[in-house]
Parts: C-alpha cells; sequence; structure tokens
C-alpha cells in the first residue's frame, strides 16, 4: 500500500513540473510586443497619465484616453497597473472602474 502511495506521489509531482514549466515557457513569450511603440514617448505618456488618474483614485479620463490616439491602449493600461498598484484592487474591478 505504501509502494502505491509513493507512486502516486512521484507521478503528481511530475506532472506538476511539465505544467509549471509550460506555463513558465508561455509566460516568457515575447514574440507579440511592439518594442518601436513601446519607446514612443507618446506612448509612454499615456501610460503614465493612466496609471496616476487610477493610483490617485481619479476617475477614468475618457478624454485623455481618446487623445492618446494611435495609443489608445496606453491610457487604459497604465490606468489599470494604476489602479493595481495605487489601489490594490485587482484586475476586474479596475476594468469595471475603467469602462
Amino acid at each position: 500500500m505504501l509502494r502505491i502511495y509513493t507512486i502516486i506521489a512521484i507521478l503528481g509531482i511530475i506532472g506538476t513540473m511539465g505544467v509549471t514549466d509550460s506555463m513558465v515557457t508561455y509566460a516568457s513569450s515575447d514574440d507579440d510586443d511592439d518594442d518601436e511603440n513601446n519607446r514612443d514617448p507618446l506612448n509612454e505618456a499615456c501610460y503614465r497619465s493612466g496609471f496616476n488618474d487610477a493610483e490617485q483614485s481619479k476617475p477614468y479620463n475618457q478624454t485623455a484616453f481618446s487623445q492618446c490616439g494611435v495609443n489608445d491602449r496606453a491610457y487604459y493600461e497604465g490606468f489599470i497597473s494604476g489602479c493595481i498598484v495605487g489601489q490594490g484592487m485587482e484586475y476586474f474591478a479596475c476594468n469595471q472602474i475603467a469602462k
């Protein structure tokens, strides 16, 4: 009986290692990042504006979001990040505020 539990435990550990390895592999993928856009000063300004608004518990600023033009996701992503960091809320709650 002890042998069966030992085998089950070993298989569980091996299975967990395989799943963890896959998760780390996918999480570290950087294929779809647009490095050119990340260095854009307007992109940084929009992100920082959204981050600061949310961190200081200001409401989502639709005007600032619209003024970001091609970088429209930068304000939104900054706002979500600032909400999580500044207000300690989870992503889904912050996303509701941003709507």
